[in-house]
């Protein structure tokens, strides 16, 4: 997520600027962000041998797994999933820690994290810390509801869009 901002006029160093937050739009990308972790701890749950590649917690939100996921059913019983967690209300913690906790709290570490210094990281009660670098909301009621809207395989990668309303 990027912030935009309007300058007018020059800006000289030490100069005070006021800003407005745009708070309906972060709020949902709070809510889209906090999502994803929660479609993926939940699709952890449900299914074995995905490796995360990538995600996007934006306005097309998806993740991507190395691997295939063999049971048909799998869209309703995620999307079950997360919706009876999400009525659960759990709480969302972020805090930093160094490396050497996240390997000892988190099943599966990103190659590239930097060392030596703190991470950030995100926990749903329930399930392991993950690294995490963006803004997220407290409780898991916060979200709304989830719609898994596609799944899809292709070459050996597995594809979950979601919304959230």
């Amino acid at each position: 997520m990027c912030h935009k901002c309007k300058v007018e006029g020059e800006l000289n160093i030490d100069d005070e600027v006021v800003c407005e937050l745009d708070w309906e739009r972060r709020h949902w990308y709070m809510r889209v962000h906090t999502a994803g972790h929660l479609v993926h701890d939940a699709l952890m749950s449900l299914v074995d041998g995905l490796v995360p590649i990538r995600g996007d917690h934006s306005d097309q939100p998806y993740l991507k797994y190395k691997g295939v996921i063999e049971d048909k059913n799998i869209q309703k019983k995620l999307e079950d999933l997360v919706n009876q967690l999400i009525a659960e209300d759990r709480p969302v913690v972020t805090e930093d820690i160094t490396l050497e906790e996240l390997k000892r709290r988190a099943k599966f570490i990103p190659p590239n994290l930097p060392k030596g210094k703190p991470l950030r990281v995100l926990q749903i009660a329930g399930f392991d810390a993950m690294p995490d670098g963006g803004v997220q909301v407290k409780k898991l009621g916060e979200i709304g509801k989830i719609a898994i809207t596609h799944i899809r395989t292709r070459k050996g990668n597995t594809t979950i869009k979601y919304s959230v309303s």
